[in-house]
């Protein structure tokens, strides 16, 4: 809570209008990429007003749309997919409009906050290096855990000294956990971090008084990636099968075609139902009416599903 305060009081010290250049940002092509990120700008415009920055790839046309919600305004710029260079040149292109456009209307930006370095990072690096503005630093990403296929150390030389620069010149760098930057500290020798954790919307996750019932309800809420392993989870559900039938398990993310012979194989139909991806407000009405929430991910940088099962006053089992 201290680091909260700090940052939060680091904010008022230095602007009232901030600009946070996001790697990952919900948009139309995937409305879950980033939305933690979405929900940290939310929480912070309760004392300052946040101008969003993001690029996204995908078959749209290009394009600029902007959302406005009381103090937060987010800018998302659309790009057709390309190659690596056509995505930064993209990138550019995208960020000299946005900051050109910004200084018309609010003068030099005071503040800027990168979310993940790559590709925001360099974006902030560059104006540091042309107009010396300062950038804070929140990384999200996993890439610093060995035990992912991408992590740093399998990445190119380039990447991992561009990525040291953009580390280096940040006036503070902050991580969603103290796991996280001490796997960044692997890669990057002295680098110093603050903890700010993930954001829970407490309006929605909340602990209820349940009624008496006969069957046990687990939740499970992801993407279904290979790092959630889920075949992991459905394993276990077998063997909790074999001691008792008073159970369900809600797998929220997807359909369960990937499985379906392993759900066969143990016969587990009954104890299990898959639920496509839905807004936020429902998931939270899951939760809420969920007995104890279920994540077996090969790894996390702090997950969120587990801090909102947390403040709605669920158990959690969860890998180490």
């Amino acid at each position: 809570m201290k680091n909260i305060i700090n940052l939060w009081q680091l904010y008022l010290n230095m602007s009232q209008r901030i600009i946070w250049l996001c790697s990952w940002y919900p948009n139309r092509e995937d409305a879950f990429r980033g939305d933690f990120i979405q929900r940290q700008a939310i929480a912070f415009s309760e004392i300052a007003h946040i101008e969003v920055f993001h690029v996204v790839f995908g078959v749209s046309e290009r394009e600029e749309v902007i959302y406005r919600n009381a103090h937060l305004t987010e800018h998302i710029y659309y790009r057709m997919s390309g190659n690596r260079l056509k995505r930064w040149w993209d990138w550019q292109r995208a960020a000299n409009h946005f900051i050109k456009k910004f200084r018309s209307q609010y003068g030099d930006p005071q503040a800027i906050h990168v979310h993940i370095p790559l590709e925001a990072g360099l974006i902030a690096w560059f104006w540091h290096k042309r107009w010396n503005w300062p950038y804070l630093l929140s990384e999200h990403y996993g890439i610093y855990n060995s035990r992912v296929i991408d992590h740093v150390g399998n990445r190119s030389w380039i990447y991992r000294q561009v990525l040291k620069k953009v580390l280096e010149n940040a006036q503070k760098i902050i991580t969603v956990s103290q796991s996280l930057g001490e796997e960044m500290k692997q890669y990057f020798s002295g680098l110093k971090y603050q903890v700010i954790p993930n954001v829970v919307d407490t309006t929605l996750f909340y602990p209820v008084l349940l009624e008496t019932k006969h069957i046990f309800q687990f939740i499970h809420v992801s993407g279904f990636d290979e790092n959630k392993n889920v075949s992991g989870i459905l394993q276990a559900v077998a063997l909790l099968r074999k001691r008792t039938e008073h159970f369900h398990i809600s797998l929220i993310g997807g359909d369960g075609s990937p499985w379906l012979s392993l759900i066969q194989a143990h016969q587990l139909e009954n104890q299990i139902s898959f639920h496509p991806a839905m807004p936020y407000h429902q998931v939270a009405k899951l939760v809420r009416n969920s007995d104890a929430g279920i994540l077996f991910s090969q790894s996390e940088t702090q997950s969120c599903v587990v801090l909102e099962w947390l403040c709605a006053g669920l158990p959690v089992i969860s890998s180490r």
